[in-house]
């Protein structure tokens, strides 16, 4: 015998199969407002889902826009010239650019020969050229600039 061809029918008992059905079939219909009850709040449930949540970021959003204006303003910041810029050119006596002990010599000289003296020459602002100038261009002269060793 050949059991490819050999095919077989299984007989069941009409209770068997009735019983088998109800296994699958639903026990009690579902009420429609209940049904329409578990529609609504599924579809609630996904259309909050979908929402954006804004507002649970907005602290962050707001550190992070205080940051990026914070960023803008301080790099947009144009400190003030250096006051020592208009003083070094008060004490560049002799007006060749840079301000160096010559400078100091040049007002020491001015100062002992009494010819008329430029009030510009008043370095320390006390209104009198005197030696306490020439000490204030000396000072200038050898001042190390900030970060030099």
């Amino acid at each position: 015998m050949d059991s490819n061809n050999d095919k077989t029918k299984f007989q069941t008992s009409e209770q068997f199969t009735k019983d088998l059905q109800s296994l699958f079939e639903p026990k009690q219909a579902v009420w429609p407002h209940v049904d329409r009850a578990v529609m609504h709040a599924a579809a609630r449930r996904l259309r909050h889902r979908s929402r954006p949540r804004w507002k649970q970021y907005w602290p962050a959003c707001a550190a992070a826009a205080a940051v990026i204006v914070a960023g803008v303003l301080f790099l947009n910041f144009n400190p003030p010239m250096e006051t020592s810029a208009p003083l070094a050119m008060q004490e560049d006596i002799n007006r060749d650019g840079t301000v160096d002990i010559l400078d100091a010599l040049k007002l020491a000289q001015q100062i002992q020969s009494s010819d008329s003296l430029n009030p510009q020459w008043d370095t320390n602002g006390d209104g009198i050229v005197n030696q306490k100038d020439v000490d204030t261009v000396a000072m200038a002269a050898v001042r190390m600039k900030e970060g030099v060793l």
